[in-house]
């Protein structure tokens, strides 16, 4: 068998790709209307976005040619400009400036499509000059089930399913967490172990022992994980919260997950439970104490008191408040009372007369004027109800009457 299972078995007509129903039909229609224009495809590894590529430039019959942006030098790309209608830029977010400045002339007045691969997002990592001049089209992952039925096909196509049984294709597709290309590389894998006895998913493991999972801390796709995890948090869904924090912690990223947790329960946990705090970040020194693997203890805990916590955002809104008028008002002038009068001359200045000293007065408090005058009577903190802060309103009620 050819050692490269992934190339051999690459389709190459749009029937064969897989993608979404829609995408399929837009596709149809480029090749149908012999329409030029060029695309951007994002998505994944695997996802089939070079695949794609060259089943659109075979289909429209003119000149192409290959380009890689990370390793491919300037005169390569200016030669293959030059020489063809249509040029595949693979990993484009990796085309520096000087390219860029070639390639941007070709694209302004028509002289080039392109078909451009991306596994970063091209709204972060793409000059706008050049994005604006391209479609923008998502190649997402197929489904398990798909990765699984295709990897049936193919092992019958290429006879190698003799000794394998369905649940190590369903392994295998749920091993590759999308990759295609990954899951049709471990079929090639696994067809060797099976070419003279049936072998057991067992057996499998031994060699793919883990699902097919890397997160770059710099992508979006990672970005995405610790929203969902922070936003899990403060629905206060424990099942969802766990599931996304798991998969931060696989992904390495522990610094991201912390700030997270320590950000929920300072903004959506806030005055309802305010020993919160102190308890997370005792579980954190906890999990650098004890290492993995047994550090996850400290941190599920961790994260099921935050989400199983009553929540109240009063401190993230009050703070929110100060910093908009901060920003947009100015910042006023101290009321004469309450101005520094630790210094000789001060009352001579008018510094701190009138200013009442809450401790001789009962309960340690006596109203008096703490705003600027022009913000006088204003509101920054609107008290919640659930949790301490409970029994905070409780306290404050009593003290006012």
């Amino acid at each position: 068998m050819n050692s490269n299972l992934a190339n051999l078995v690459r389709p190459d007509n749009l029937e064969s790709f897989i993608c979404d129903k829609n995408k399929k039909i837009l596709f149809q229609s480029v090749i149908e209307n012999d329409d030029f224009r060029s695309f951007i495809f994002y998505g994944k590894p695997g996802t089939g976005k070079t695949t794609i590529s060259y089943i659109l430039a075979k289909n429209l019959k003119v000149s192409f040619d290959y380009f890689n942006a990370a390793i491919d030098k300037k005169e390569d790309l200016v030669y293959k400009l030059k020489t063809n209608k249509i040029l595949i830029i693979d990993e484009i977010h990796r085309l520096n400036k000087d390219k860029q400045d070639i390639l941007l002339p070709y694209l302004e007045n028509d002289l080039i499509t392109i078909y451009a691969t991306t596994t970063e997002n091209p709204y972060f990592k793409l000059n706008p000059a050049l994005r604006s001049r391209c479609t923008i089209v998502e190649i997402e992952k197929p489904s398990t089930e798909t990765i699984k039925n295709k990897l049936i096909e193919i092992a019958k196509e290429k006879d190698i399913d003799k000794n394998l049984k369905y649940n190590i294709y369903e392994f295998l597709a749920i091993q590759a967490n999308g990759d295609f290309r990954s899951a049709i590389n471990s079929l090639e894998l696994v067809s060797l172990l099976s070419k003279n006895h049936e072998v057991s998913v067992e057996e499998v493991k031994k060699i793919i022992p883990s699902i097919q999972f890397a997160s770059d801390e710099k992508a979006d796709n990672h970005y995405d994980y610790l929203s969902a995890f922070h936003k899990s948090l403060r629905g206060s869904d424990c099942d969802a919260a766990l599931y996304w924090g798991f998969v931060i912690v696989k992904s390495g990223d522990f610094d991201g997950l912390f700030r997270r947790m320590m950000c929920a329960t300072y903004e959506d946990v806030g005055l309802a439970n305010p020993s919160l705090g102190p308890q997370v970040q005792a579980a954190i020194q906890t999990f650098e104490r004890l290492g993995m693997p047994e550090g996850y203890l400290p941190i599920a805990n961790a994260i099921l008191c935050i989400c199983l916590s009553p929540k109240s955002n009063s401190a993230y809104l009050g703070a929110q408040a100060a910093m908009h008028i901060i920003d947009n008002k100015g910042v006023y002038e101290v009321p004469s009372h309450l101005k520094d009068a630790h210094y000789s001359s001060a009352s001579k200045l008018g510094r701190g007369i009138g200013y009442k000293y809450p401790h001789d007065y009962t309960n340690h408090f006596i109203s008096q004027q703490y705003l600027p005058d022009e913000l006088k009577g204003m509101k920054l903190y609107k008290n919640q109800t659930l949790g301490y802060e409970a029994k905070i309103n409780e306290y404050w009620e009593k003290l006012k009457k």
